[in-house]
């Protein structure tokens, strides 16, 4: 398999009790030639921005939890629908994140 895309995206910035956190969706995308696999992983994940230190990379139970996505498609078409499997992963995420609890538990 051949890696063929890496994309992550800040889906929106909350507040909570936690302060300000950005909520974002990744993707990792590898291609296998022989098969025409594509394979699409995709995660999601709250970074609380600090403004002093690294900031802090937590998975609170009301985000969406991995996922991958397997298909079949010709090498020319296969960045085309790894990035449409990332857009859809994104909605999903910012709908999560749109029914998040007023008072976020398990961060």
């Amino acid at each position: 398999m051949k890696n063929l895309l890496s994309i992550s995206d800040i889906v929106e910035t909350i507040e909570n009790q936690l302060g300000t956190c950005e909520v974002c969706a990744t993707a990792e995308a590898v291609f296998e030639d022989a098969t025409a696999l594509l394979v699409v992983d995709c995660d999601s994940f709250l970074r609380v921005v600090n403004q002093r230190g690294a900031d802090e990379t937590l998975r609170p139970e009301w985000l969406p939890h991995k996922d991958s996505v397997k298909t079949h498609v010709p090498r020319e078409e296969a960045v085309a629908a790894a990035k449409d499997i990332f857009r859809s992963w994104v909605k999903k995420v910012r709908q999560a994140s749109h029914q998040q609890p007023s008072t976020p538990t398990n961060v």
